[in-house]
């Protein structure tokens, strides 16, 4: 009977060629490794709230310079004709007269020093300080011309010029706290903490009123500075006691009291602050990142809606805004609030850092490179913008850009476990498996316990041939998570190390933890197959059909069995591939006619074309089979009765 498949296939040689090569499909010369059952890369978040930018302490300001003595009876008409301009705010005018008051009287120390604070007062400070430079020499050692040359001086920016004229001023008036309050200024910008903390020390001993408020404030800014934070707490409580309308000193103790970890004293001082002051922006802008912390990203945007409302340019609210709408999930507002930041201050990398995270948020990875390539290049110390580009570049398919910007952030942390295993991926993706593994190998190193880190150096094992590797790897990631990946793959190795008993044991294991893992099924009852327990692996192929009516799995085997010319086996893979989808069902039958035939019974197979043809009435192959073992039963038939 052997020789009438033969014949039919020597007559119908077209069709069954056909049949039995492209009707072969994909799975059975799949690679084993199961790439479905990968772990993906870790993807960095948005940027958290605890990152959320606050706004640094409030020092107060240089006291101002001061006009000539309240005696005013010898002064000339100009100059007294440029106080009343002074005086009514027009500067400019004031200034005019006094130039022709000092070129009527070059040599009066009180009208170079009006015309000196007058500049001042224009911000002119360059030319302030040659006129209470000729103060100074028009005077008899003038208390206040000393005071305001080095005033002046200080605020041209210029210290060490400040301070012989704010110690002279202090020797003539040793209880000048405006002068020695200025003089503590001057060795803080010099960074003489000690000197300018003894200078506000002197003036908090003798100045019980705002000037004594605002050097505690500043003497609690250096103990801060310090190290100090609870004495600097100390000073700015005290200040607010002497001062309770000080904001400076208010913003700092708030300031403070967050650092020491006083959270909700501290939300406290900002809201009293702001009932006092409620167009504080730096105050809107802390108690905003204080609501963030605690996930209040609503109550947290209202405040920095009123902080940019108040100063429309401050790049640090729209930044904190953007960080607020990416977790409200209005992305695309945030890449408004974010461009918004980057407007104000073109150089702020944090900015560009969380724009391109929303922008690849948002699928556009062209401008998420763009952002994150910006950030690297303003902050290239920064690990987690150069990990986060590579992550982007992965995604665009841009695998060796990709795997440098992951070598770059391992070089800047070398114990940088994501960047470490993605860039893993990445080797094992485009095909440099030795690389991978030794990348695998060192992300194991940073987190031995890590499910995915072993379990994709268990695949590269099997892909460089390492079957004895893949199983011991396979067997440690099982330890670590008992997932249905790890016992599939770990069935493969078993098979390379042709143990096909484990194999099936492992391959069973899969199927505990996920009892429609159809790859293990498939696999399974390739075991079987081997074994000839036909029944068996046509039940498994059964449970696979019913997952998924379109695997070819059953069809396929019950091909191999044709070949092999073990047409029962052939029929009871075929029996489970006919219960598919139609087109395979139509194939599956088609083959169940031709394996009875090629098995001795004749009739059978001309039944079982007789149903096809009836179901499948286009089928031209079908119809054709049909025919032609319907003849050559005919002819039997014929043969049998003469």
């Amino acid at each position: 009977m052997a020789s009438l498949g033969r014949i039919l296939i020597a007559v119908n040689c077209a069709v069954l060629s056909l049949l039995l090569g492209w009707m072969v499909v994909s799975y059975m010369s799949a690679s084993p490794v199961d790439r479905t059952t990968r772990v993906p890369a870790h993807y960095a978040e948005v940027t958290n709230s605890s990152d959320a930018e606050m706004d640094s302490i409030e020092w107060d300001e240089i006291a101002t310079t001061e006009l000539s003595a309240d005696d005013r009876s010898n002064d000339h008409p100009l100059q007294k004709r440029g106080l009343e301009a002074f005086q009514a705010g027009r500067i400019g005018e004031a200034i005019g007269l006094l130039r022709g008051a000092v070129d009527a009287r070059p040599t009066d120390s009180s009208t170079w020093n009006d015309l000196g604070v007058y500049l001042a007062r224009a911000g002119r400070h360059d030319e302030s300080v040659v006129a209470f430079v000729k103060a100074v020499e028009s005077g008899t050692n003038e208390t206040r011309a000393h005071y305001n040359l080095g005033t002046a001086h200080l605020r041209a920016d210029d210290p060490k010029l400040a301070i012989p004229e704010l110690t002279r001023a202090l020797e003539l008036n040793p209880f000048y706290g405006e002068a020695r309050y200025n003089l503590a200024q001057a060795w803080t910008r010099l960074g003489n903490s000690e000197a300018a903390q003894e200078a506000y020390l002197r003036i908090v001993e003798s100045n019980r009123g705002r000037v004594g408020a605002t050097a505690q404030n500043n003497l609690g800014i250096l103990l801060r500075r310090a190290g100090r934070p609870r004495e600097a707490l100390d000073q700015f409580t005290a200040a607010l006691r002497r001062f309770p309308d000080l904001t400076t000193a208010r913003f700092n103790k708030a300031l403070v009291l967050g650092q020491l970890g006083m959270k909700s004293e501290s939300r406290a001082e900002y809201v009293k602050l702001l009932e006092l002051s409620p167009e504080h922006v730096k105050a809107h802008v802390n108690l905003a990142a204080i609501r963030m912390r605690g996930k209040s990203w609503a109550a947290a945007a209202d405040h920095l809606r009123q902080a940019i409302a108040i100063e429309p340019d401050y790049a640090r609210a729209h930044y904190n805004l953007g960080l607020c709408l990416i977790r409200l999930g209005e992305n695309e507002n945030a890449i408004k609030a974010l461009n918004a930041a980057l407007e104000a201050n073109p150089d702020y990398a944090a900015a560009a850092y969380n724009l391109a995270l929303a922008e690849r948020r948002r699928g556009n990875f062209d401008e998420a490179v763009r952002w994150f390539e910006f950030a690297t290049s303003l902050r290239p110390e920064e690990p987690e913008y150069h990990y986060n580009l590579g992550l982007t570049l992965a995604e665009q398919g841009n695998s060796d850009l990709a795997a440098r910007a992951y070598e770059t952030a391992l070089g800047l942390r070398p114990e940088y476990f994501k960047a470490q295993y993605n860039l893993g991926l990445v080797l094992y993706r485009t095909e440099l498996y030795a690389e991978a593994r030794a990348a695998f190998e060192s992300a194991q190193t940073f987190r031995p316990n890590s499910y995915e880190a072993v379990y994709n150096l268990g695949l590269t094992h099997l892909k460089l041939l390492a079957p004895a590797a893949a199983e011991l790897t396979f067997r440690r990631a099982i330890q670590l998570d008992d997932r249905v990946s790890a016992h599939y793959n770990l069935g493969l190795a078993l098979s390379r190390l042709n143990r096909p008993d484990e194999a099936a044991s492992a391959y069973r294991a899969a199927l505990l933890v996920d009892p429609k893992h159809g790859r293990s099924l498939e696999r399974l009852a390739e075991v079987h197959t081997l074994r000839n327990q036909h029944n068996e692996a046509a039940a498994l192929l059964q449970r696979l059909q019913l997952l998924d009516p379109t695997d070819p799995s059953a069809y396929n085997a019950g091909l191999a069995a044709y070949r092999d010319s073990d047409f029962e086996a052939a029929i009871a893979y075929l029996t489970v591939a006919s219960h598919s989808a139609p087109k395979l069902r139509a194939r599956s039958l088609n083959m169940i006619g031709l394996s009875h035939a090629e098995d001795g019974r004749l009739e059978q197979g001309v039944q079982v074309l007789r149903g096809a043809r009836d179901e499948f009435s286009e089928n031209a192959r079908i119809g054709r089979n049909y025919r032609i073992l319907r003849s050559r039963l005919t002819r039997n038939e014929a043969k049998r009765d003469a």
